[in-house]
């Protein structure tokens, strides 16, 4: 499987990057492709918390949160602007326009039962949540993505809309709830899942062919 897919990427565009995640303690796997000239560039954690022991925080939203609907297209480009910006600087960010972006975002909507919600300042959409059903086969809802425009960090927005995501999930019934970090992320993403409550689960490592 391995070697086919590495054909078809190199009959695609001999330039492909090929990416591929393992588990960290599948070591069969890793010295697979390591044989075949692949190179460890990045690790990632999983972290899950349990929601039935979860507490809410009594301090005050630094910004207002409010689901969107993402048909409403004027709320979509907002989504749009923040993400973009939010997530600007992290490693394997690739800019969307928004007709590229807004195709997957209401993919997932459908497919997913992706939610979002927005947290703004002023009137000002700075920051954003979306979680989505990938994992609801393990009574878990799964946070698919966080981030805080690049002016607007340190203000607390993250771990605000990380909490609103808690009491939501917690409300409907999932026993857990849980996402994916980068371990080079350099935004202290770690520190504040960690002060939610969020406890590290798994680690798994991505691979790029030379």
């Amino acid at each position: 499987s391995l070697e086919s897919a590495i054909k078809l990427a190199r009959e695609f565009d001999p330039s492909f990057q090929l990416w591929l995640g393992v588990q960290s303690n599948d070591n069969n796997y890793k010295s697979l492709l390591e044989s075949r000239e692949f190179g460890l560039i990045r690790k990632y954690w999983t972290l899950e918390m349990d929601l039935s022991t979860a507490t809410e925080s009594n301090a005050e939203a630094p910004g207002v949160i409010r689901e969107i609907d993402v048909k409403d297209e004027r709320e979509l480009r907002s989504f749009h602007s923040v993400h973009q910006d939010s997530f600007s600087k992290h490693f394997g960010f690739m800019p969307r326009t928004y007709e590229d972006w807004s195709n997957l975002v209401l993919r997932d909507t459908e497919e997913l039962g992706l939610r979002v919600w927005l947290i703004s300042i002023d009137g000002e959409d700075v920051g954003f949540l979306d979680c989505n059903d990938e994992l609801r086969h393990e009574d878990c809802g799964y946070v698919a993505g966080l981030g805080v425009r690049l002016a607007h960090r340190g203000k607390g927005l993250g771990e605000a809309l990380l909490r609103h995501g808690v009491k939501v999930y917690k409300e409907i019934g999932r026993k857990k709830l849980c996402l994916n970090v980068d371990a080079g992320n350099e935004s202290g993403a770690l520190r504040l899942y960690e002060k939610v409550g969020m406890k590290t689960i798994s680690e798994w490592h991505q691979y790029e062919n030379h």
